[in-house]
């Protein structure tokens, strides 16, 4: 006890383990290509191989970059999946993540990033395979980094599952959603309710439209009962679109309890509004 607070030590990783080979130039198209299917996943693309995760991950983030392409509905989604066996046989779904149409790396922002406090054990192989809303099927990228040997692995709150919420597979997109502008859009409803309690909450961000208004997007998502909103997990998470209809998103994860039958929600506000957008939800448990 300092002062009668409660003191908690900092933790810091000791390991961070890089997809893409750390002191690696960044480019357009940064880490490993992916090619998609058109609304079906592409072949899956191995990350890190399990080799290679010498030791165990208590944290993951993703980017996912260089999908959009001018004047192109583009919409994206992405397979996270593991090979526990450290192989190349991903049957071990973690999520579907909504990334489309993402910049270019070297592009403002850097693509549509993802971070998540989960657990995956040392020897497992990542990898991953994608689909968008559109013939063209072009290669898109995606690199990622695998967080190791916390100092305090006693005072690190880790999750064993990542549940979505929202996520249109046969769109390649989240749920449809109508961006506000002078006002908050309207709240939607992201998929079903929750089935077992999550902690920790990111999202995703689609768009499908072939003539998007360059601007900035503010994006809530919000726990609650039945059509009652009762909590807001994620608040004015900042999305960034430019006129050659590609979109940038941060990591935006933040800490929230949500119980089993809960309902999650999802709303933008945009600086200049456009058709054609999309959300969906990801909650850390376990």
């Amino acid at each position: 006890m300092l002062g009668g607070v409660l003191h908690v030590p900092s933790n810091e990783f000791g390991l961070i383990i890089h997809s893409t080979a750390d002191g690696t130039q960044p480019a357009a198209g940064m880490g490993a290509a992916v090619t998609p299917g058109n609304n079906a996943y592409g072949a899956y693309v191995s990350l890190i191989r399990g080799a290679s995760l010498t030791d165990d991950c208590y944290e993951l983030e993703i980017c996912i970059n260089n999908v959009g392409i001018s004047a192109t509905a583009r919409d994206c989604v992405v397979s996270l999946a593991l090979d526990p066996t450290g192989g190349t046989s991903f049957t071990v779904s973690l999520a579907d993540l909504v990334a489309g149409p993402a910049v270019p790396h070297t592009a403002l922002g850097g693509g549509t990033w993802y971070r998540f406090p989960i657990f995956i054990k040392a020897g497992t192989s990542i990898g991953v395979a994608g689909a968008v809303n559109s013939a063209t099927l072009t290669a898109f990228n995606v690199f990622c980094r695998a967080k190791c040997r916390p100092s305090r692995p006693d005072a690190i709150k880790v999750g064993t599952y990542i549940d979505q919420f929202g996520v249109t597979l046969a769109a390649s997109a989240g749920t449809g959603i109508t961006e506000g502008t002078v006002s908050d859009g309207t709240f939607v409803q992201l998929g079903a309710a929750l089935t077992r309690p999550c902690w920790y909450w990111e999202f995703g961000y689609g768009n499908n439209n072939t003539n998007v208004a360059q601007g900035a997007i503010y994006v809530d998502i919000a726990i609650g009962a039945s059509t009652s909103v009762n909590k807001v997990a994620i608040a004015n998470a900042f999305v960034l679109k430019n006129g050659t209809e590609q979109f940038t998103k941060n990591p935006s994860g933040a800490y929230a309890r949500g119980a089993a039958g809960d309902l999650v929600f999802g709303r933008a506000q945009a600086s200049a509004a456009n058709t054609g957008s999309s959300i969906a939800a990801y909650g850390v448990g376990g």
